[in-house]
């Protein structure tokens, strides 16, 4: 077993999270969560604002698992008559023919085939959200396109030859999008978004002909396009959907618009797919954001009605994101894209019975990042349609600058083929440093404040999400690693090799040195940290669902950490007190400070924002053209920087091109 640090004379050995107590008895995360549900465990829990936090004591873990090899008492076995060699032979004849019906009425599990995928969709944009008509003659899907006004639902038959969509659903005033087509046919379910931020369950006929609101489901809501948002029940009669704008239910909402709550949860839920025959639903459920966060695909099973049946459970996790997801034409498995650390997102099958985690990780069966993932109804032979949205090679991550005064005036930083991502302004605002792979992986560079002379600072950083700059602005550190695994490095700002930052953690994505204190700052996990820079004097400041450090107060009393779910700055008082929350939600969790403010982006209008290091009120002055039209800036933007005399923005932003990409016998 492996052993955290002795704990001093008199006091009890602690493990302080799901990763310590799965190290310690050498088992998988998901083995020990498993034990502590089903086999009694001692886990502890702490329930935080947030998600809890666990812990277990070595003493009683020790104890549990003496109980456990003892096991039960041996049963004693009573005396037997004699038998016959005759009955024997029939007992023996009939064990192996009742063997063998049950060996053929078994589930068999999915055979191993080789998938052959080509594009459906090669428009310019994004497509997502396919949803196949019953008969498996037409697809309905969501397509963003770069035109003004395009954006929207359209439709495409199957074996055309023609690259072409036809509109379904398209204005220039409102966002029509995730189309659900029902099992009967008669009707497309889908969401409008009007001009005025109110968030719709609509229907309409497949040709857009009748057209009828349902129910009103947020205002503002907030729904990502990459997001399957709704699933028919079996017999057209209900659907379900995640309605809520805290993204925390998922409610069966039936035609006549009455809702009920199916599934809840302190976790962001998304994706509800109803399997084929109405018994079961699938969902996601994740802590963090996208390519961050824990997330778990969930079974819950249902009656003839579509309401719960017996609790909700677990049938896959990951230390990442999950995305889209489908049920398999028998039933037994399911289809999504699940993030693959250093890989971006794949398409995986997963088993419903647990087989999946006996084996270890799946295979991708696509070599493709993948977005969402629909399967049609099976044709007699068994087989069935697979359509999934795949990201395009042609997609760049590029930085842009803009004086603030003249936010629309953007233009390109630094420029380069290859991408480049998270910004950092140095403390005198002579220079940008940024990581990028223009060197063939990435790397930590750095640039003048006009983007000319970039130069190349790391050889072999493996730079991952974190970038920030020593106060005195001699050297950079930045995290390294995989997803799961990562660990803090500095370099000098003018180049060299890397240095370790001695920072003790599981997995440390985020970290800055103080202004004010010789301290670094850093996330592992669940938990936000204190630490000299020779990884001295640790203590944990805040338990909680963070996603990103922020910056301090101009007093260096306090530390701003964006919160989640509602993506929110929390103000973490560092010597005592209570934790506040600001009731302004961000459009996304990249963040920028300056000498007197902090810098964010507000959800809803994608306006650029500010609020005094000191304390005081938000003040907001509009964006840039690119963070207007954003459908999804988790999606788009990669990070931004502000000049220290607040006078200049850089910030990464990608285009992405999403096309649909069809596999035609799935099985």
């Amino acid at each position: 077993m492996v052993s955290p640090a002795a704990a001093p004379p008199g006091e009890r050995r602690k493990l302080d999270s799901w990763k310590q107590i799965a190290a310690y008895l050498d088992k998988s995360e998901r083995t020990v969560r498993r034990w502590e549900k089903t086999e009694g465990l001692p886990v502890h829990k702490h329930v935080h604002l947030q998600r809890p936090s666990v812990f277990a004591y070595q003493d009683e873990i020790d104890q549990w698992l003496d109980q456990r090899r003892q096991g039960p008492a041996p049963l004693v076995e009573a005396t037997k008559p004699a038998v016959s060699n005759h009955v024997a032979l029939w007992a023996a004849g009939l064990g192996v023919l009742a063997a063998l019906v049950t060996w053929l009425l078994l589930p068999k599990p999915e055979p191993t085939r080789t998938l052959v995928s080509a594009p459906f969709t090669a428009f310019a944009g994004e497509e997502y959200n396919a949803t196949f008509s019953p008969d498996r003659k037409a697809i309905a899907f969501f397509w963003r396109r770069a035109e003004a006004g395009l954006s929207g639902i359209y439709r495409k038959q199957l074996d055309s030859n023609s690259d072409t969509a036809s509109p379904i659903k398209v204005a220039s005033d409102e966002l029509n999008f995730s189309p659900a087509w029902s099992p009967d046919g008669r009707w497309i379910a889908y969401l409008r978004r009007n001009p005025a931020g109110e968030y719709w369950l609509r229907l309409m006929t497949p040709e857009g002909a009748e057209d009828r609101a349902l129910t009103l489901l947020g205002s503002p809501g907030n729904y990502s396009i990459h997001v399957l948002n709704l699933s028919w029940g079996p017999d057209s009669r209900w659907l379900m959907v995640r309605p809520r704008a805290d993204q925390k239910t998922i409610k069966r909402v039936t035609l006549d618009g009455v809702a009920m709550v199916v599934a809840q949860s302190h976790g962001s839920i998304y994706s509800p797919a109803v399997a084929p025959a109405g018994k079961a639903m699938i969902y996601q459920k994740r802590e963090g954001v996208a390519r961050e966060g824990y997330s778990e695909v969930i079974l819950q099973d249902l009656d003839g009605e579509g309401s719960p049946a017996g609790e909700p459970r677990t049938i896959y996790h990951t230390w990442g994101g999950t995305r889209g997801l489908a049920w398999s034409p028998s039933g037994r498995e399911i289809v999504m894209c699940a993030e693959l650390p250093g890989q971006g997102y794949r398409l995986f099958r997963v088993a419903l019975d647990g087989s999946t985690e006996k084996q270890g990780v799946p295979n991708p069966l696509s070599d493709r990042d993948c977005m969402t993932a629909s399967i049609s109804s099976p044709a007699p032979d068994g087989s069935a349609y697979l359509l999934y949205g795949a990201a395009s090679q042609v997609a760049s991550t590029a930085l842009f600058t803009t004086s603030l005064d003249r936010l629309q005036q953007e233009r390109e930083f630094a420029p380069s083929s290859r991408a480049s991502v998270f910004p950092r302004f140095s403390p005198d605002g002579r220079s940008v440093a940024f990581l990028s792979d223009r060197s063939g992986q990435r790397e930590v560079w750095r640039a003048g404040a006009d983007g000319n002379q970039a130069v190349r600072l790391t050889t072999g950083a493996k730079a991952h999400l974190s970038l920030a700059w020593s106060p005195d602005g001699r050297r950079l550190m930045y995290s390294s690693g995989s997803s799961g695994a990562m660990r803090m490095m500095a370099v000098s700002a003018e180049g060299g090799p890397s240095e370790l930052v001695p920072l003790d953690g599981q997995h440390i994505d985020s970290a800055l040195w103080s202004e004010k204190r010789d301290l670094i700052y850093y996330k592992s996990s669940s938990q936000l940290w204190q630490a000299r820079p020779d990884g001295t004097e640790r203590r944990v400041l805040w338990e909680g669902n963070t996603l990103r450090l922020a910056g301090e107060s101009s007093d260096g009393r306090s530390l701003f950490v964006v919160l989640n779910p509602f993506i929110s700055l929390l103000r973490i008082p560092l010597d005592g007190g209570a934790a506040e929350r600001s009731e302004v939600r961000l459009a996304s969790y990249h963040t920028a400070v300056t000498r007197e403010w902090l810098y964010f982006v507000k959800d809803g209008d994608r306006e650029l924002c500010r609020m005094p290091r000191a304390g005081g009120a938000p003040q907001c002055f509009g964006a840039p053209t690119a963070f207007e039209k954003s459908m999804d800036l988790h999606l788009t933007l990669f990070g931004f920087t502000v000049s220290p005399d607040d006078k200049q923005i850089v910030w990464s932003w990608q285009e992405p091109q999403i096309d649909l990409e069809l596999i035609r016998d799935f099985r």
